[in-house]
């Protein structure tokens, strides 16, 4: 991860840059893809990057614009309900927050907006983001393995019939979607809110 003790202002002062970075991205990535997502837009933008964990969510006090990046695990954006709950705590109030999550599902409207409904954006995100990762079956940890069984029992009650299909086939055939494309979108809303 990059600079989650704040070198970007030295590294930018040295390269001539007097602005001090406006944007941080904290990324929750189990698998890869939210990270490769997260590097993208940190390098397009950049922008700082830390790790989810509870030691260093603080560090969104120090910037204007929180772009939170996490991976779906049965619906729920993994780890976001922590930021969530500490949003006086991190003096989120007046900052422009962005949420993208990844996950092996198409993104369809209809995805995207049971997603931003089971995760309460609308009281917390000015914008939201779904995108496609990647899942190989033949690298998956052990703990993964009943966390993977407890999703399969779930997974007609959490997608409709299509969506469940797709994502139980994409599980045991592996799949990659990722796209830098699809980050565009992200940057984009970033470099407006500089202008």
């Amino acid at each position: 991860m990059k600079n989650p003790d704040r070198k970007a202002d030295k590294r930018r002062a040295a390269a001539g840059i007097d602005v001090r970075n406006d944007t941080l991205i904290i990324v929750n990535s189990r698998h890869g893809s939210t990270l490769q997502y997260a590097e993208w837009i940190s390098n397009a933008l950049d922008t700082d990057m830390i790790p989810f964990s509870k030691r260093h969510l603080g560090y969104a006090a120090l910037y204007r614009n929180v772009i939170y990046m996490g991976w779906i695990r049965s619906g729920e954006i993994v780890g976001l309900s922590l930021l969530q709950q500490n949003y006086e705590n991190f003096h989120m109030g007046g900052k422009h927050i962005i949420v993208a999550a990844v996950g092996i599902g198409d993104a369809t409207e209809e995805y995207r907006k049971r997603i931003y409904r089971e995760n309460y954006l609308g009281r917390f995100a000015d914008s939201f983001y779904l995108l496609t990762g990647r899942f190989d079956p033949d690298h998956m940890r052990p703990s993964d393995v009943g966390a993977l069984n407890s999703f399969i029992k779930n997974v007609q009650s959490i997608y409709s019939e299509a969506e469940g299909r797709q994502i139980m086939d994409r599980l045991q055939e592996g799949y990659n979607g990722i796209d830098m494309a699809a980050v565009q979108p992200i940057v984009a809303e970033i470099k407006e809110l500089r202008i």
